[in-house]
């Protein structure tokens, strides 16, 4: 922006003055010859004019150039703002880069976890399976009274076949036709491998405690000729039975098989 000091214009006015007033003294001498030319005083008042004009323009300028430097700030701290900003931007990025990168690593020690844990519930669902088909082995040969008891464990056992139900002296069964189509239906019945475990442990433990002692119980033995004998029978852990009519006229012995227990009648 060009500055004028005020020395400089009074001076500039003077000159332009003094040039006005030779003008004017020259156009004095050639009024007679030449009546139609301006006089000294309109000389000096178009002078006076233009310098007006030129004042005002330069005022102009410099107003126009005091506005285009504050235009100037304003843009340069906005552009200063916006470079702030984009920085923090490019700072936030990086560093969600950084975090994307230590989830993908948590993701993958999270995965090779989640392999383990499958390889050892698969090694776990194999010791419960073979622990499953050694119970029901067991309970294929033990008495009656023995497979009742244990029959609401047993038969969520996978591969358990639920054996005939056993009738009492008073002819009443444990479980009627709607409990067995139940027990069925939760036999078929996916349980956790948890579940299955505890139901190992339940059978076992029964049969262990039903092993240890001897039984006397009131019951219907059923007869090759298909008729039912009310008997007594007193069973000795899970090894021996036996068992008398109640006319004492009929005795057998029963023992474990491999297709289930057995009686064999006694002379």
């Amino acid at each position: 922006m060009i500055q004028i000091h005020q020395p400089f214009l009074t001076r500039l006015v003077h000159v332009l003055c003094l040039s006005a007033a030779m003008f004017g003294g020259a156009a004095s001498a050639q009024e007679a010859q030449q009546g139609d030319q301006p006089t000294v005083g309109e000389t000096i008042n178009d002078t006076r004019a233009m310098l007006d004009r030129w004042l005002e323009l330069r005022r102009t300028i410099s107003k126009e150039s005091n506005d285009w430097a504050l235009s100037k700030d304003i843009l340069q701290a906005r552009i200063e703002m916006l470079r702030s900003s984009i920085e923090q931007t490019r700072q936030e990025l990086e560093k969600q880069k950084g975090e994307l990168a230590g989830f993908d690593d948590r993701v993958a020690v999270l995965k090779e976890n989640n392999e383990k844990l499958k390889q050892s519930a698969d090694d776990l669902a194999l010791v419960v399976q073979k622990m499953e088909e050694r119970t029901v082995s067991l309970l294929q040969g033990a008495p009656q009274p023995l497979i009742e008891e244990v029959r609401p464990l047993a038969v969520q056992l996978r591969g358990y076949n639920t054996p005939g139900t056993v009738a009492q002296a008073d002819g009443s069964t444990p479980a009627d036709a709607s409990a067995q189509e139940a027990d069925e239906s939760l036999q078929e019945s996916s349980a956790s491998l948890s579940r299955r475990f505890e139901n190992v442990v339940g059978v076992l433990y029964l049969f262990n405690k039903y092993t240890g002692k001897v039984h006397q119980r009131k019951q219907l033995i059923s007869q090759p000729d298909g008729t039912s004998l009310s008997v007594d029978a007193i069973y000795l852990g899970t090894s021996y039975g036996f068992y008398v009519d109640d006319e004492d006229k009929t005795a057998a012995a029963g023992w474990p098989s491999a297709t289930g227990w057995g009686w064999t009648p006694m002379p």
